[in-house]
Order: C-alpha cells, then sequence, then structure tokens
C-alpha cells in the first residue's frame, strides 16, 4: 500500500515506446514507472526472428520537467538472445537516448534552450549534470556549424576582442548589423587562412577595420576588389588618447587635491564640448584657463574631431593639414603618434569620407563576448561562438525565391554560370525553388537577448545561494 506521504499522480508521457505503469512523486521529483511497447523483435546483428527473452533491466531517464517538477522515467526494459548467432541486445528506442540516460525531447529542449540561457541555470531546471548539457550542446553546434552557413556580406568588418586572455578575432556584416563570424585567434594566418575559403569573397565591396597591418596586407591578398575603411572611432580615439597624455603628465606635478580633482575631470575633457550642459561647459572652461597646456591639447583633439564633420574627401585633408599646421611644438610632439598613423593610413582613413562605414556595431561585440563568458563561468571557445552566431531569437534571415528553368532536350543546350547558377536563355517554367538565407545574429538583438540572460542568472545565483543556506541551516 502506497504510504500516505507519497503522492500519487497521472502525467500522459505522450510516447509511443513506453506504457506507463505508476506515477508517483518522490523528494519532488516525478518518478514514472513504464515497460516497452514490442511491436517486433528479430536479431539486429543477424536478422534472425528466433530470438528469446534473457531477463530485465531497470533503466532511468531523465524527461522535461512539469509544473516546475523534474521528472524521471524509470523503464524495465527486456533483454533479448538470438538463438541463431547467440548475440544479446536490447531492442533500440528511437525516443530515448541510451547513452545521456535522457529522453529525446528532453535533449531537443536542451538544444534549444542552450544557445539563449546559461547552461548552470538550465541544468538546475531540467536535472542534468552540467556537463552533460555542455556535450549535448558541443554536438549541437557541430550539425549547426557543419549546416547553417552564411551569406557573405557585401560590408565585412574585422576586428578583435579580448577574452580568457586570448584576442579572438571577430567578422560581422557591417551592412546587415550582424556577426559574420569569429575565430579563435587573432593573428594573420587565421585571417588568411579564413578570407582564402571564404565562399563568394569577390561579393565583399568594402572592408572596415582598425590600423593593424596584418589585416590590410590579408585583404590585399585576398580581397583585392574591396575598399578598406579604417573605422573613424579608432582615429579619433588617439586624438582623446594624446590629450590624455598631457593631462596625466600635469597631474604628475600637481598636490594630492589638484591630482585627485583633475582626474575628475577627464570627463568634461573627453566629451565633445557641443555635448555638453551650460554648467558643465563652465566648469571646462575653468579647467582650461588653470591649465594652458592643456587647453592647448583640449583644442588640438577638438580640431581633429571637427575634421569628421567634413563632407568631402577634398575638404577634409584641407582640414587636417591646416589642423597640423597649427599644432605648436608640445603638441605636436603629444600627438606624433596621431600624427604617425595618419600618415602610414592616410588612404584608408581617408576613404572613409566616399565610404563612410565604421565597426561601431563590431565593436560592441567586445561587451556580448566579455557578458556572456561571464554568465556562463567560462565558455569553451565553440559554444562563446555559437551562443552569437546560432542565437535563434537573434537571426536575421530571409527567404529568396529562384525560378527553376530547364533546357529543351532536343535544343542541347546547357546552361552558363550567372550570379544565381543560372542565365535565362531558351528556358520553360518547371516550378520554383525557396531557399532561406542567412546573414548571422543581429548584434542589437544579441544585446536583449544578452540582457535577458543575464537576469535569469542573477536570479538563478540568488535561487542557488537560499537553497544553499537552507541545507547549511
Amino acid at each position: 500500500m502506497t504510504p500516505p506521504d507519497v503522492p500519487l499522480i497521472t502525467i500522459p508521457l505522450a510516447l509511443s515506446e513506453v506504457v506507463e505503469t505508476a506515477c508517483e512523486v518522490v523528494d519532488n521529483i516525478v518518478l514514472v514507472r513504464a515497460s516497452e511497447v514490442v511491436s517486433s523483435t528479430h536479431c539486429p546483428r543477424c536478422q534472425s526472428v528466433l530470438v528469446y527473452r534473457h531477463g530485465t533491466i531497470s533503466r532511468k531517464f531523465i524527461d522535461l520537467p512539469v509544473r516546475t517538477k523534474r521528472v524521471l522515467i524509470e523503464v524495465d526494459r527486456q533483454r533479448y538472445r538470438c538463438r541463431d548467432c547467440g548475440k544479446g541486445f536490447f531492442l533500440p528506442m528511437e525516443e530515448f537516448d541510451a547513452r545521456r540516460s535522457i529522453t529525446i525531447r528532453l535533449k531537443k529542449y536542451i538544444e534549444g534552450q542552450g544557445l539563449r540561457r546559461t547552461f548552470g541555470e538550465l541544468a538546475q531546471e531540467v536535472g542534468v549534470d552540467e556537463g552533460t548539457i555542455r556535450n549535448i550542446m558541443e554536438d549541437h553546434i557541430a550539425v549547426l556549424r557543419a549546416n547553417q552557413h552564411f551569406e557573405t556580406p557585401e560590408i565585412l568588418g574585422i576586428d578583435e576582442v579580448h577574452t580568457e586572455r586570448i584576442f579572438r578575432l571577430v567578422l560581422t556584416n557591417v551592412g546587415e548589423n550582424t556577426v559574420f563570424e569569429v575565430l579563435p585567434k587573432r593573428d594573420r594566418q587565421s585571417l588568411d587562412a579564413y578570407l582564402s575559403q571564404l565562399p563568394n569573397r569577390n561579393r565583399v565591396r568594402v572592408v572596415t577595420m582598425d590600423m593593424w597591418r596584418p589585416y590590410r596586407d590579408s585583404v590585399h591578398e585576398y580581397l583585392p576588389q574591396a575598399t578598406i575603411v579604417i573605422d573613424k572611432f579608432h582615429v579619433v580615439r588617439m586624438a582623446s588618447q594624446a590629450m590624455e597624455s598631457v593631462r596625466k603628465k600635469i597631474r604628475l606635478e600637481l598636490d594630492r587635491s589638484s591630482r585627485v580633482k583633475l582626474k575628475n575631470d577627464r570627463f568634461l575633457l573627453l566629451r565633445r564640448k557641443s555635448n555638453l550642459t551650460p554648467k558643465q561647459v563652465a566648469s571646462l572652461n575653468q579647467i582650461l584657463l588653470e591649465y594652458p597646456r592643456l587647453a592647448s591639447a583640449y583644442r588640438a583633439k577638438e580640431a581633429f574631431f571637427d575634421i569628421y564633420e567634413m563632407d568631402t574627401v577634398h575638404s577634409a585633408k584641407q582640414a587636417y593639414g591646416d589642423w597640423l599646421a597649427g599644432l605648436n611644438e608640445e603638441d605636436l610632439a603629444s600627438f606624433k603618434p596621431l600624427v604617425t598613423a595618419m600618415s602610414n593610413w592616410n588612404k584608408e582613413i581617408f576613404v572613409h569620407f566616399t565610404h563612410p562605414y565604421t565597426n561601431a556595431y563590431t565593436e560592441s561585440v567586445n561587451a556580448l563576448i566579455k557578458g556572456i563568458n561571464r554568465n556562463g563561468r567560462g565558455y569553451s571557445f565553440e559554444v562563446l561562438r555559437a551562443k552569437l552566431l546560432y542565437s535563434a531569437d537573434a537571426q536575421i534571415t530571409r527567404s529568396m525565391t529562384i525560378r527553376n528553368m530547364s533546357w529543351p532536350a532536343a535544343t542541347g543546350d546547357t546552361p552558363s554560370s550567372g550570379l544565381l547558377g543560372l542565365v535565362i536563355t531558351t528556358m520553360r517554367r518547371s516550378g520554383t525553388t525557396t531557399t532561406i538565407q542567412y546573414f548571422g545574429s543581429s548584434i542589437a538583438d544579441l544585446s536583449q537577448v544578452l540582457d535577458s540572460e543575464s537576469k535569469d542568472h542573477h536570479l538563478w545565483s540568488i535561487r542557488s545561494t537560499e537553497k544553499n543556506s537552507g541545507v547549511a541551516q
């Protein structure tokens, strides 16, 4: 007789290979006892039907949670032996993953949720070990990588992020604002290997990047038709850094209270004057009045930023020439790294005024990667890459319909290569084919996914702490 403290419940399994025989709740876990449904029996080795029963074994499988409770299915599995070859075997079960002791539907649930949530939170919800979830996701990611290919962008962004003490190479579709690819290393060899195998690489018209020579050399070799544009934010940042170097030198000469004040005022100096409030402008003017050397560097910084307000390459180059001629000796020394960069990358910097593309969205991937990695407590690179590239909540896709044409057999004509692999000559229509184009994960949507994941991770951490505290008490 069932003890009074063990409640009996009924849960329809909706599985065709087993039939429920009993169900109860034990330690807040729904335990479902079931037996196999046998349709036909033959030996998988020799196909003989001369088989006989050879004992049973109980096997437990974790299933999808029900009403926040974990579900465990205990299946009495029948073992068989073949009279012809003597081999012992179990009947195959398509709805269960025997290797991981979970149901297939739970596996699919983990695959779907694993790119949206942290592994730790997911493990706590379904009752599967975090390492098992990691293994499931690694297999799933391998399938995604083999079957899902993104459209080669017309405007390619190249940048890098630093995580786990390694620089990763990040490629984005600037035109679509999506993550296109993430490579494990940021070096010339990795970029060469990738670009040399890039499908339809002659489709790339523009490449945005920072001022790292191996990027430029690799693009020149494998994407010779592409126009290289140096991201303007990397350029103007050098002007801010030059002014900052002056501020830091001045701080070394001040007493402690003045050093602290000048440190706190750095944000006024770094922002554009046009973006300051009247009160902030008054504070800024006081600083510049007190430190003439810093005032000169600040004016040089602001004047350099103004160059990017120009409408044409000619006016921008003229503005830069005027700016350079107007630097005094001290400012010229402070801004020397910027002046050198302008000389070495002159063509790629000024082409911005005819191709006004930036790596602004590419730069934001840095924060995304660090946030995802922080929530996941150190994902492997492949998992980190998959969360960026394959998040279902952030995918940008479009359907493309192509009219299929056939050539009359009597003409003997054969199709020649074109943009879509077809050139319409004397063809007749034989239906249409619709394909899905994948462009990668929207960086803006990924930010929202990460924000949601961070909140869920925070709640999971709180619950884990409360649970552990309860156990300790």
